[in-house]
């Protein structure tokens, strides 16, 4: 039994609703299972939100559940098990290198730089979250450790940004599978990308720039058996303050609350090692897709 005062976030989720292999309801009793209250699902490159709208438009119908549907978050309510899951919006963008905005989804075509998608969730909002995805992945090479010239591009985003970006630990990065993939793909071992980044964070801490680390999946959800891993990086927040004078009924600052929270250091993750999905899970879902685009329909994110 989960401790009824703690908040669990899950804020990097890809849903595959187009090949019909679950649903939208499958994904909210899932998250409902595994004590799940906050579900960032997106895409790359695309905003969802509208269709997670539609997709809660159509659960309702089904009698079990009720649905709070804003311009920001949606409620999913379980009449039986009275558990609600909430759905930010939420898109991870390529630019020069990935980041995911919560809480702004849409907007971004004319943003050619990552500091200009910044700017603009900013601009919207400053308790959007921002979070600067799998930084030291090669964006277009998957197991390709990243130049010096974009971690020194990175660490000064970093120091511009302090306050208001994370650095990722990835759920999807397993070590020993980037460096095997590495030596495969890239001739040498991909470094470990998530201790590079606690690395990072440390090294700015130590600086005066506040950037800390988030953990999540970044599941790419390919089957229903997949599912299983939904919460594998989840973080874990004091519900009361995640809750903090919360606007009813859009809920929309619960992304600032968590912002606040993690900025302070008042949030916990699991221990990095047990963050990763199963060696399974990752090559059906990631790795084979990624390896034969040619063959799997949708390859990526």
């Amino acid at each position: 039994m989960e401790d009824s005062n703690e908040f669990r976030a899950e804020f990097h989720a890809h849903p595959f609703f187009e090949f019909e292999r679950y649903s939208f309801e499958d994904v909210i009793n899932e998250a409902g299972k595994k004590n799940l209250d906050f579900l960032a699902l997106g895409r790359l490159n695309r905003d969802i939100y509208p269709e997670l709208q539609k997709h809660a438009e159509e659960i309702i119908k089904t009698g079990g559940y009720i649905s709070s549907i804003e311009d920001k978050i949606i409620r999913i309510t379980n009449k039986r098990t009275l558990c609600d899951v909430y759905i930010p919006r939420m898109v991870e963008s390529r630019r020069e290198i990935d980041i995911i905005t919560i809480g702004k989804s849409s907007g971004f075509e004319d943003c050619k730089t990552v500091e200009h998608i910044i700017n603009k969730t900013l601009e919207e909002d400053e308790g959007n979250i921002i979070i600067l995805d799998h930084p030291f992945v090669e964006k277009d090479k998957t197991f390709k450790n990243i130049d010096k010239n974009t971690e020194k591009y990175i660490e000064n985003l970093c120091k511009k940004y302090a306050g208001d970006v994370f650095l990722e630990l990835n759920g999807y990065c397993v070590p020993w599978m980037r460096k095997l993939g590495g030596l495969i793909f890239a001739g040498k071992p991909a470094e470990d990308c998530n201790k590079k980044a606690i690395e990072l964070s440390e090294r700015l801490k130590q600086e005066g720039y506040n950037v800390p680390v988030v953990s999540d999946t970044d599941g790419h959800f390919r089957y229903k058996w997949s599912l299983g891993g939904l919460d594998k990086a989840a973080m874990t927040f004091d519900r009361d303050k995640v809750f903090e004078n919360a606007s009813i009924p859009d809920y929309t600052n619960l992304i600032g609350n968590m912002k606040k929270q993690i900025m302070e250091g008042n949030y916990k993750m699991k221990p990095l090692n047990e963050i990763y999905v199963g060696a399974l899970h990752q090559f059906c879902n990631f790795a084979l897709p990624a390896m034969f685009p040619k063959t799997f329909k949708l390859p990526r994110a």
